[in-house]
Parts: structure tokens; sequence; C-alpha cells
């Protein structure tokens, strides 16, 4: 899956809320933990109302806290890591958890998911826009949420599955 490549690997995955950036994110995360002895699936859970400073310190505590978790031999601290972000609306708070990305092992892949494609900009090697849906399916997705179709429900229910496999294929070939 991740294959054996030594270069590390930074992808952004963004598109709109509801789109299923956090779906995709996690179904690699749990194919590709087993090929690395460090992996963390971190989401930004503190509140986006507190003063900046104190919440990248929280953060950053957070974050190594953590990492120490599961690095906690010499072998595991050298060793690649599998890195997911989630649900970060800040890009001073995803420079703050890389500092001088020195601690990064070569071989590492980490994928940062946000809202805004601005976050992850001069930040990745690459970037994949989830696509929102289109006219057929914003119809379909109404459809069931107003009045609870079944047929829209195995629709959406079999056609998202379809979508959800082809685009993380799309991912998974971004991080080799």
């Amino acid at each position: 899956m991740m294959g054996i490549p030594t270069h590390t690997r930074l992808v952004g995955v963004v598109g709109m809320k509801g789109s299923g950036k956090t779906n995709l994110a996690e179904m690699f995360f749990e194919e590709g933990k087993c090929y690395f002895l460090r992996h963390l699936f971190f989401r930004d859970k503190i509140g986006k109302n507190m003063e900046s400073g104190a919440k990248r310190d929280l953060l950053v505590q957070q974050f190594q806290k953590n990492l120490l978790k599961i690095s906690n031999t010499e072998e595991k601290i050298n060793s690649k890591l599998l890195l997911v972000l989630d649900d970060f609306s800040d890009k001073e708070d995803i420079i703050c958890l890389f500092g001088d990305r020195g601690w990064i092992t070569p071989g590492s892949k980490i994928v940062i998911v946000a809202s805004d494609k601005s976050l992850v900009e001069g930040l990745v090697d690459d970037t994949y826009v989830v696509p929102g849906l289109n006219q057929k399916e914003g119809l379909a997705c109404l459809s069931y949420h107003a009045f609870g179709d079944v047929i829209t429900r195995y629709f959406l229910t079999r056609y998202s599955f379809l979508k959800t496999r082809e685009i993380y294929k799309d991912i998974k070939n971004l991080t080799k």
C-alpha cells in the first residue's frame, strides 16, 4: 500500500464540510497503520474560542503526549510515522505542530485534512480536493433527508461507497 519509498510525503485533503474528508482519512489511516511502528490520528479538539497562543501551547502538549505514548523506545522514535491531522482551521496551528520538521523520519506519510485549501498550501507536496455533490447527488441527498425515501437511501449509500472508494484510491496514489 504505502510501498518502500524512503521519502517523506505530505498530502493535503481538502473539501467542503460534510464531503467525507475525515472518513477518507480514517480509511487511509486504518489500512496504512500496520506498515508503521508510529501512527497517530490527531484531531483538533481544542476550543475555537481560545486565545491562539494558549490554544497552540495546549495543541503542542497534546500532540507531543500522543507521540510519546506511541514512541517510548529509541527504535520507535527513529521509525517512520503515519500521521493524520484532522479538522484544523488555522495554518499557524499546523505549522506549530511541525516545527522544523527535523523530527520527521524519512519515509513518513503525513495527511492534513482541512476544509480550506489555503491551510495546506506551501506545507504539502500534493493536495487532493474532495469533489462536492453534483446536482443529481444534491437532489438525492435532499430527498432522502427531507422525505426519508428508501430508494434514494439505497442510491446514496451505494453511490457514496463507490465514490468514496474511488477517491480513496486517488489519495492513496498521492502518498506513494
